[in-house]
């Protein structure tokens, strides 16, 4: 669909193409960034320079920006300019309808080097420009999804006017913005506002697998109470009692896989919380785990209706 791909370009353009051919309106986006080798290779075919960190206006990047016409150029750049360490990608998720079969696959919006300097407001003043964008090809953009980290979770923060004190960016657009109809059998609501342009979340997985190293990490202590939460707790088990009984093993405690989803599912899974539940120690061990569990059923099953969610 991109043939080439060039570094930095938001391809809307094809992103129409695509979403035409499969009679799509609707789409939510993501956006993380990667670990990557630092290195520069020439791309022959659009003549430019890729693996510097691309640099950013109000959080937008900026194409064709290492094109160089001589070695003294190019040896200049390699010398002053900082190579990515991080590549960040976006990419769109089509919204379809269930009942038309199997889920559109993602594609790519665009790519570039990074070093995660830009701010929070450069975030969501991106995040406002590829909304606009979009709503000008005819195109609906529901929301944006990222990971945890603390920049991304302000900009959603930000968005969304959850728990900010001094509303930085006014966001909403009375001609475009959507209405939350709350029941009325609903006591407290603080998520949303009436209105609002897009919706802002974090990525399921990635929620799971950080509450998941947080307990598997030696450096991190947490307590509840008088009581701690403890992978001890769950070493125990595998040590004293029958796998059978909690389909545990030894590698579902190992932090070196940090994007671990299957052992998020395993460590809190129903028969863990049971043999947690026998030993009055275990007791904020098996409710940081319930915690999980909720999660990913919140998060992650597509069976749970969007009510029983919330």
């Amino acid at each position: 669909m991109m043939n080439p791909f060039s570094e930095a370009k938001l391809h809307f353009k094809e992103s129409k193409n695509y979403l035409d051919s499969i009679e799509c309106q609707f789409i939510f986006l993501s956006e993380d960034c990667s670990a990557i080798i630092p290195k520069i290779e020439y791309d022959s075919t659009l003549n430019t320079f890729n693996g510097f960190v691309t640099p950013l206006l109000e959080g937008i990047p900026i194409e064709n920006t290492f094109n160089y016409e001589s070695f003294e150029q190019l040896k200049l750049a390699i010398e002053t300019k900082t190579r990515a360490k991080l590549v960040n990608v976006h990419l769109i998720q089509p919204i379809y309808d269930r009942t038309l079969g199997l889920a559109p696959p993602p594609s790519v919006l665009a790519a570039y080097g990074t070093d995660n300097k830009q701010t929070s407001i450069d975030i969501v003043k991106k995040w406002i420009m590829i909304y606009q964008e979009f709503f000008s090809r005819n195109i609906r953009v529901l929301g944006f999804s990222t990971d945890g980290d603390p920049k991304y979770l302000r900009s959603m923060r930000i968005a969304l006017n959850f728990f900010v004190k001094t509303q930085t960016l006014n966001i909403n657009n009375n001609k475009l913005s959507f209405k939350i109809n709350i029941p009325s059998s609903w006591s407290t609501w603080y998520f949303l506002n009436g209105t609002q342009l897009f919706l802002c979340m974090q990525d399921g997985i990635h929620l799971c697998c950080k509450i998941r190293n947080r307990l598997l990490s030696k450096n991190t202590k947490l307590k509840m109470g008088s009581y701690n939460v403890s992978i001890t707790h769950l070493h125990q088990l595998i040590k004293t009692t029958n796998k059978i009984d909690h389909n545990l093993c030894k590698s579902d405690l190992n932090i070196r896989d940090r994007q671990n989803f299957s052992s998020c599912q395993r460590i809190s899974d129903d028969k863990v919380l049971i043999m947690l539940s026998f030993n009055e120690q275990y007791k904020a061990t098996y409710n940081y785990l319930l915690l999980l569990n909720l999660l990913i059923m919140a998060y992650t099953n597509r069976q749970v209706s969007l009510l029983t969610r919330i």
